[in-house]
């Protein structure tokens, strides 16, 4: 269980969010809408895609995920085995938020024991631990669901 857990530790998450309307009818089910935020937020736990290793093209926000692997990262990591035999890889998930919430503050909690980075349109805007290709230099970091906000313009 430790070895799954340092493995884990060392995913980066990605999030690919994007605003606007999405034409095309082939990726409209891959793509996480958010039109309003009820009380109790929204979880997203649906349109997430999963590629081990690791590639700063994966951070451009044109990258093509085409064949990347539909994937549910808030099942326990045993239901995971892909993730359990890489030591890194990125998760993407593209969202459409509604005109109605732009410009307005939003915020994002996350919940994990790992290390990740999170990148907006492929610029880093949260960082959780130390992210790295050399598991001993992994530091992982549990941020308690504590909040980060964000505003999409």
């Amino acid at each position: 269980m430790q070895y799954e857990m340092k493995i884990f530790s060392s995913i980066i998450v990605f999030v690919l969010l994007t605003t606007g309307k999405i034409i095309s009818q082939d990726t409209a089910g891959k793509i996480f809408h958010i039109d309003s935020l009820p009380a109790q937020g929204v979880l997203l736990d649906k349109s997430w895609k999963f590629h081990p290793g690791d590639n700063i093209e994966f951070g451009k926000p044109g990258f093509n995920d085409s064949d990347w692997e539909d994937i549910n990262p808030m099942q326990d990591l045993y239901y995971l085995p892909q993730i359990k035999k890489e030591s890194i890889g990125w998760f993407r998930i593209k969202l459409h938020i509604d005109s109605i919430l732009l410009h307005k503050p939003l915020a994002f909690q996350v919940s994990q024991f790992l290390a990740s980075e999170i990148y907006l349109n492929g610029k880093l805007i949260q960082r959780y631990g130390l992210v790295s290709l050399d598991n001993k230099k992994v530091k992982a970091m549990q941020p308690l669901a504590e909040p980060f906000g964000i505003q999409f313009d």
